[in-house]
């Protein structure tokens, strides 16, 4: 069964979520939006013993977990706990990866634990993790629409700035 969502809407364990195209959700408690996703995406909504899980499915998530108990993504057979941290989950076929811009993220599949800290990103791929740094020209206009809207602070491995010093030039390229 499907429904449209509006404002005020409870979330529940086993939920699934997903946007069409240029259609936004985002999904928080009381004191903000937790998780952002963009058009064409899809989570299923999950828990983790007491903690609030989600799976993100199909395309880009960004969760916000400052001020909150850890809180887990799962993409591609991958558990991304987050414990005070602002990341984004992009699942693609064949593929994920997972931005830290704020804090830091453990990734565990299987037996293999990789921690990751604030300006680095994980892929995940079927034959492992690597993990990489990143700058604000690596990420996606909705991306970064998403954290200058999070409310950055100086815990952020970028600036507001640097994000529309990035969004400028690119426009001018246009």
């Amino acid at each position: 069964i499907a429904y449209e969502v509006s404002e005020g809407t409870v979330v529940r364990e086993s939920d699934v979520l997903y946007t069409k195209n240029a259609s936004t959700l985002q999904i928080g408690d009381a004191e903000k939006v937790r998780i952002s996703l963009d058009g064409n995406a899809e989570i299923a909504v999950k828990a983790i013993g007491k903690a609030l899980a989600v799976e993100v499915l199909k395309g880009d998530a960004l969760i916000d977990t400052r001020g909150m108990a850890n809180m887990s993504a799962l993409s591609a057979d991958t558990q991304v706990t987050a414990d005070n941290a602002v990341i984004s989950v992009s699942t693609q076929a064949g593929s994920s990866m997972v931005y830290v811009y704020s804090g830091s993220a453990t990734l565990t599949r299987g037996d293999e634990t990789e921690t990751v800290k604030a300006g680095q990103v994980a892929t995940i791929v079927a034959s492992g993790m690597e993990q990489a740094a990143f700058n604000a020209n690596s990420l996606s206009e909705a991306q970064m629409v998403k954290l200058i809207a999070c409310g950055m602070d100086d815990t952020f491995c970028l600036t507001k700035a640097d994000l529309e010093q990035v969004r400028a030039d690119r426009e001018a390229e246009k």
